[in-house]
């Protein structure tokens, strides 16, 4: 984070929190509920195993909306995978 960063938050009205250290992540675990609630563990995969670093919980609409600002600042718009149509199983002719 440099400083046009936090002078871009500081306009949007976003607080800083200078009790949070910034952590290293590489990967992400989601969980959603039957009542679309939805469990965020964001992880670090360390020499000595896989670390959680981080882990929230928010509704489905806020996940996608959260998915949204990902892809935008990662200029990633993935596009969704059309379904193979299923194998038919062959018929075993009996004798």
């Amino acid at each position: 984070m440099n400083k046009n960063d936090l002078v871009t938050q500081a306009q949007r009205g976003i607080k800083q929190n200078p009790a949070l250290n910034p952590v290293w992540v590489d990967g992400i675990n989601i969980f959603i509920r039957t009542d679309d609630v939805c469990y965020l563990q964001l992880l670090a995969t360390l020499p000595d195993g896989v670390y959680e670093q981080f882990k929230c919980m928010t509704n489905k609409n806020e996940l996608k909306n959260i998915i949204d600002v990902l892809c935008a600042s990662a200029e990633y718009f993935p596009s969704k995978k059309k379904k193979e149509p299923a194998k038919k199983k062959a018929n075993k002719v009996q004798q």
